[in-house]
């Protein structure tokens, strides 16, 4: 935690490379919460291949293991096991997660 001297308007236990960094960072117009929403970036954004890779895997990814969780007590039926004992072979994998 920082502590913060008023009467000398500066950060009592930072070097004063540390406080160039600070300043460095208000500085950049990154850092400002005042931006506009612009149609063009959203364009953009929609027009890029690897947001459609992205959502193409990340849906893959989380599509197989929410068939595999829900699943997972009808496969195990099909190995030969009784619904009821497939049902508590189930719960072990979500009691340990």
């Amino acid at each position: 935690m920082l502590r913060y001297s008023s009467e000398t308007d500066k950060f009592a236990d930072l070097t004063e490379e540390e406080r160039q960094i600070i300043l460095r960072r208000l500085e950049d117009p990154g850092n400002d919460n005042r931006h506009k929403f612009e149609r063009s970036a959203l364009r953009r954004c929609f027009s890029t291949r690897t947001t459609y890779l992205h959502a193409i895997m990340w849906l893959s990814v989380n599509l197989t293991l929410a068939s595999l969780s829900g699943f997972f007590a009808t496969i195990l039926v099909t190995f030969g096991y009784s619904p009821a004992r497939a049902e508590l072979f189930s719960v072990p994998p979500y009691a340990l997660s």
